[in-house]
């Protein structure tokens, strides 16, 4: 491979929409996440889940959704403007909370909240928060080598696991 020597007519896509076959049934407004086998599902607080964005169109099985990053208003209780800038979990297609469920599924970062509810930043913006509890870990292990090292392993495991870093 070498350096370009002329024009190159790159193809693109809008990064912020993106269209995927469903793995199940998704309806339009919905937190939408992408699956183990790229396919998009509800958002909900399941294993090895990624939010992508909200669901532009209802969709059933084997159907395509278009799914839009950006900035959306989903239900949540107890979160104000305090929370600014936090990450977000997903509690189910439509609702956020600032606890994590029992698989931890990041939904965003808290934008704004008002009477339309919680405005979160959705999709491959929202990735850098997703560590954030093991970031916690490793703050909280303080001088104490084994413990700092398990935090520190735990950090990396979950920037693998949100696409922050590479896995190898």
């Amino acid at each position: 491979m070498s350096a370009l020597t002329e024009d190159r007519g790159t193809l693109k896509k809008i990064a912020r929409l993106r269209t995927l076959e469903a793995a199940g049934t998704i309806y339009a407004g919905a937190l939408a996440a992408v699956n183990g086998s790229g396919k998009a599902v509800a958002a909900s607080d399941a294993a090895n889940l990624k939010v992508i964005g909200c669901a532009q169109n209802a969709a059933a099985e084997g159907e395509n959704v278009t799914v839009e990053e950006g900035c959306f208003a989903f239900d949540g209780s107890g979160i104000s403007n305090a929370d600014i800038g936090r990450t977000v979990y997903v509690s189910d297609d439509h609702t956020v909370s600032l606890a994590a469920g029992t698989n931890g599924v990041v939904a965003g970062v808290v934008y704004d909240v008002d009477a339309e509810g919680v405005w979160i930043v959705v999709g491959r913006t929202s990735l850098n928060a997703a560590p954030s509890s093991a970031i916690a870990d490793v703050s909280a292990a303080g001088t104490d080598s084994a413990n700092l090292i398990s935090a520190l392993n735990s950090l990396l495991a979950a920037a693998r696991t949100h696409g922050i870093i590479s896995a190898t």
